[in-house]
């Protein structure tokens, strides 16, 4: 499809305001293949971490760090704040942290939070410790190594829960 705006002599190529289904567009975050993806990522992440913390190439205080930057980065990414991926609207983060209280109401109880983003930093802290049961729970299995670990079922299952949560499908185990 063809600019019919600035004409390709502008340097373009003609594809500015391609619109079309071909036209490239960022991960969309009610996509559940999307936000599966993410946790995914974010899982083989964390359990690599451990895995050198516990070999003595990274500080407690490291993971501490890099714990913190992943529940930033999913409270900036689910709250519509990431220019790398396109977010609704409706649902990020106000839709989404609506959603997150109902369903993870009990697991978040004490003090309520005080915004959407603390919403979505309380459950990005839930998907850490969830992520941590799961590996020392498989960590005792036949899978020994992280990456074994990190791409087993249980954790693949993991993720997908996780994605359910935050797109707002239902799923058929419920978290925390």
């Amino acid at each position: 499809m063809r600019c019919s705006d600035c004409r390709p002599r502008r340097g373009c190529g003609g594809g500015c305001g391609d619109f079309s289904s071909r036209a490239a567009r960022r991960p969309n975050l009610l996509e559940i293949e999307v936000v599966t993806q993410i946790f995914h990522a974010a899982m083989r992440n964390l359990v690599a971490r451990d895995v050198d913390c516990a070999r003595g190439l990274l500080s407690a205080e490291d993971i501490d760090a890099a714990d913190d930057k992943l529940v930033h980065w999913v409270a900036q990414t689910f709250g519509g704040r990431n220019k790398h991926f396109e977010a609704s609207d409706e649902w990020h983060p106000e839709g989404l942290a609506r959603h997150i209280l109902h369903v993870l109401a009990s697991p978040m109880s004490g003090s309520m939070p005080v915004d959407d983003e603390e919403v979505l930093e309380r459950a990005a802290r839930l998907f850490i410790r969830d992520v941590r049961a799961m590996a020392g729970r498989l960590a005792g299995s036949a899978l020994a190594d992280a990456g074994a670990v990190a791409e087993s079922d249980p954790m693949a299952e993991l993720a997908e829960r996780w994605a359910h949560l935050f797109v707002g499908a239902p799923a058929g185990d419920h978290l925390g």
